[in-house]
């Protein structure tokens, strides 16, 4: 469903693209910080900021935790769940929307709000509801983001993720829309064929 308001020409409201960009929000928000939270209860610190730090237990309580795979227990995790879940999600934007720099525009908006996330659940923690111990310095999480080369590492693998998780979304949509062309013309010519031959019967 699509709803356009125009007000002197300046103002476009796509509620099909909007109500995409929501979804997406809404994902990030409840299934990828809900997974951390679940792993890191209110034991989380400077990891809450520098997000990425989060990724490899994520993995190890996902296979030996939810899985049962024991075995696993000593494994070096990468983070690969939370980063599927990240990728898949842009790849989804992406390749839903007709104009694909659109769906590449709204995944890379992703990270800033999953970084404005992880500042409110910072404070959240640590000023709101603090947990036993907790200090309170309310320009820490943004020292933590912008003063470390952690929090710019964090920042560069959050986009990267995103971003190559949109441009596959693209790719796919255009082999596919190649590929329907081809079948399209196939039957077309098949089509045409027929009807050629059926003229030539009626003819003879």
């Amino acid at each position: 469903m699509k709803i356009d308001t125009k007000q002197e020409d300046h103002f476009f409201f796509d509620a099909g693209r909007q109500g995409k960009i929501f979804l997406a929000f809404l994902l990030v928000f409840f299934v990828f910080f809900g997974i951390i939270s679940e792993v890191w209860k209110r034991n989380i610190r400077e990891e809450l900021i520098w997000i990425v730090a989060t990724f490899p237990f994520i993995d190890e309580w996902f296979f030996t935790q939810v899985l049962g795979l024991s075995a696993l227990q000593n494994w070096n995790f990468i983070g690969i769940i939370p980063i599927l879940i990240l990728f898949f999600t842009c790849f989804i934007l992406t390749y839903k929307e007709d104009i694909y720099l659109y769906g590449i525009k709204h995944s890379l908006w992703l990270v800033p709000f999953i970084l404005g996330c992880s500042v409110f659940w910072y404070y959240y923690i640590h000023y709101w509801r603090p947990s036993e111990g907790a200090t309170w310095t309310p320009i820490s999480p943004f020292l933590l983001l912008f003063g470390s080369w952690q929090g710019w590492l964090n920042i560069l693998i959050l986009f990267s993720i995103n971003l190559f998780g949109a441009l596959a979304g693209w790719q796919v949509k255009e082999l596919v829309r190649i590929y329907i062309k081809k079948e399209e013309a196939l039957l077309m010519k098949r089509l045409d064929s027929e009807e050629e031959k059926g003229i030539e019967s009626k003819i003879s």
